[in-house]
C-alpha cells in the first residue's frame, strides 16, 4: 500500500516544505484571537458591522471579556472601537490599553479572583443603558476564569468537583455540562 503523503518530501523538496509552512502559518494567523476580533469589528462610516450598529447614536462602548484569549480579543476591540469602559478576566498577565482593566483569575480551577471578577463583570454589564454598545468577548477557559458558584454551593465545593472531574479524564464537554449546573454565572 502506498502512502498518500510522503513525509520525506519535506526534507527533499524545499518548494513543498515552504508551501506547507506557509499554509501552517496562514492557518495560525486565521485563528489568532486578536485578528479574528479585529476582522469583525472594522469601523467604517461611523458604523460597526455588528448588526450595522450606528456609532453616532452610541453613548458608551463597554467591553466585557473573559477567557484565556480575552486580553488579545479586548486589545483588538480597543484598537478598533472607541472604548469607554472595559473589564477583562484572564490568567494571562498582558498589558492592556486604557480604559480596559485586567483581572487575573484562576484556571483551570476557579478561585476567589474568578468570583470577584465575575461579580464586577456583571456589575459593569448591568450599568449599561439602551444607548450603550456592549461588546462581550468570550474564549476558552472562561467558565473557570469568571465564575460564581450556585447559591447552594461554596467555592470550595465547586473547586473540588472540578478537580475530581479533571482528574477523572472526563472530556471537557462533559466537565462544562456539569459546571453549568454548579454555576450562578
Amino acid at each position: 500500500m502506498t502512502a498518500l503523503f510522503d513525509p520525506g518530501i519535506l526534507r527533499n523538496d524545499p518548494k513543498h516544505r515552504a508551501l506547507i509552512l506557509d499554509l501552517f502559518i496562514g492557518a495560525l494567523d486565521e485563528v489568532d484571537p486578536y485578528r479574528a476580533v479585529a476582522r469583525h469589528l472594522q469601523l467604517g462610516d461611523d458604523t460597526v458591522p455588528i448588526e450595522g450598529v450606528d456609532m453616532v447614536n452610541i453613548d458608551r462602548t463597554i467591553v466585557l471579556a473573559f477567557g484565556k484569549a480575552a486580553p488579545a480579543m479586548a486589545r483588538a476591540a480597543a484598537d478598533t472601537l472607541p472604548i469607554d469602559a472595559g473589564l477583562v478576566i484572564s490568567n494571562h498577565p498582558e498589558p492592556l490599553p486604557r480604559p480596559l482593566e485586567l483581572v487575573l483569575a484562576g484556571h483551570p480551577l476557579p478561585d476567589d479572583r474568578s468570583v470577584a471578577g465575575a461579580r464586577r463583570l456583571l456589575r459593569l454589564g448591568s450599568e449599561a443603558t439602551a444607548s450603550d454598545l456592549v461588546v462581550c468577548l468570550i474564549s476558552g477557559g472562561g467558565s473557570a476564569l469568571a465564575e460564581i458558584p450556585a447559591s447552594d454551593l461554596t467555592l470550595s465545593d465547586l473547586q473540588e468537583t472540578v478537580r475530581l472531574l479533571l482528574a477523572s479524564g472526563a472530556p471537557i464537554e462533559e466537565i462544562n455540562t456539569v459546571r453549568t449546573h454548579l454555576s450562578a454565572f
